[in-house]
């Protein structure tokens, strides 16, 4: 599970039951179910402002990390996501100073 140092948890934990395993576990699986096609991890490199329904791209001490964008607020903007470690999405704000956020898809 990526070690998020940022950001608040306000629903950590959400019953995704019927999505797939593969989808529920994966952020990048995740942000693809959710978004429709997106570049590969690899090459998916951050080209966007901040805005609902966009990929948030984050580092997270050498590991890559994607998050679904919900909202936009002062300073800051909620993200859904999902994670390798872990059977479960969360809902949590994450920082615009946030040294991982990389930027935007």
């Amino acid at each position: 599970m990526v070690n998020h140092n940022q950001g608040d948890y306000s629903h950590p934990v959400e019953p995704v039951k019927e999505l797939p395993l593969e989808v529920r576990s994966n952020c990048y699986a995740y942000a693809e179910y959710i978004l429709g096609d997106l570049p590969s991890m690899a090459t998916l490199q951050s080209t966007a402002q901040p805005a609902f329904g966009r990929v948030a791209i984050f580092n997270y001490d050498g590991v890559p990390h994607v998050a679904v964008t919900l909202s936009d607020g002062i300073g800051s903007f909620t993200v859904k996501e999902s994670n390798f470690e872990g059977d479960w999405v969360s809902t949590r704000t994450v920082y615009y100073n946030d040294p991982s956020l990389l930027g935007f898809k």
